[in-house]
C-alpha cells in the first residue's frame, strides 16, 4: 500500500533539491522518532503511564510545532526535504489538543495541493481529523473508533460514495484500508 501511494507521488510532486533547513529537518525527524517510539511503546504496554508519556510528547511537539509555524510557515519540501514535510504533518495530525492549529495547517496544505506541492492524500487524513474536531462527520474514512467490537471507520459523510472521494485523493478502497488498521492496531492490542 505504501510503494503503491509512492509511485502516485512521483507523479504530482516535482523534484527538490538539498533541504535549505538541514538543522530544522533533523529537529522535525527527531520530534516524528519521539513520538513513534512512545506511541509504539504505549500501543505495546497500555498502561496510563505510557498512555501519559504519549500527552506530554504530543503537548511538547505542539508547541514546537506551533512556534515553528508561527516563525516559518508550514514547511516546504524545499526546506526541510520530503521527510522533513512528513515528520511536519504527522505531528500536525497528533496535535488533537489544538483542533484549530490542525485547522489553519489544514487550510494551507490544501493550498499546496493545487500547486502539486504536498500530497492530496495527507490532506484527506487531516480533513478528517479536523471534521470530526468539529463534530462533523469525516469524508475520507481515515479515522477509526472503537465501539468495543473492534475499530471501524467514525462516522462519515456520504458513505455510499466514500471509495469514489477516496480515489480522488489516491486513497484505495475503504474496505481495503479497514483490514489493514484492524490488522495493524488489534493485533497489537492482542499481543
Amino acid at each position: 500500500m505504501e510503494r503503491q501511494r509512492q509511485r502516485g507521488k512521483a507523479n504530482w510532486m516535482l523534484a527538490v533539491g538539498e533541504p535549505t533547513r538541514p538543522a530544522l529537518r533533523r529537529e522535525l525527524l527527531l520530534m516524528m522518532h519521539r513520538d513513534q517510539e512512545l506511541r509504539a511503546a504505549a500501543l505495546a504496554d497500555g498502561s496510563s503511564t505510557a498512555n501519559s508519556a504519549v500527552v506530554q510528547i504530543d503537548a511538547a511537539n505542539l508547541q514546537h510545532l506551533n512556534h515553528i509555524v508561527a516563525q516559518d510557515g508550514f514547511p516546504t519540501r524545499s526546506m526541510v526535504g520530503d521527510d522533513g514535510v512528513a515528520a511536519a504533518w504527522l505531528l500536525t495530525q497528533h496535535a488533537d489538543d489544538d483542533p484549530s492549529f490542525q485547522s489553519r495547517v489544514l487550510k494551507i496544505l490544501a493550498a499546496r495541493v493545487q500547486h502539486h506541492a504536498f500530497d492530496p492524500v495527507e490532506v484527506a487524513m487531516l480533513t478528517d481529523r479536523v471534521l470530526i474536531h468539529q463534530g462533523k462527520a469525516q469524508r475520507y474514512g481515515t479515522q477509526f473508533v472503537n465501539d468495543g467490537s473492534g475499530l471501524k471507520p467514525g462516522k462519515m459523510e456520504d458513505p455510499a460514495h466514500v471509495d469514489r472521494r477516496r480515489a480522488s485523493v489516491g486513497l484505495g478502497p475503504l474496505a481495503e484500508y479497514s483490514c489493514v488498521i484492524r490488522a495493524l492496531y488489534e493485533t497489537s492490542r492482542a499481543e
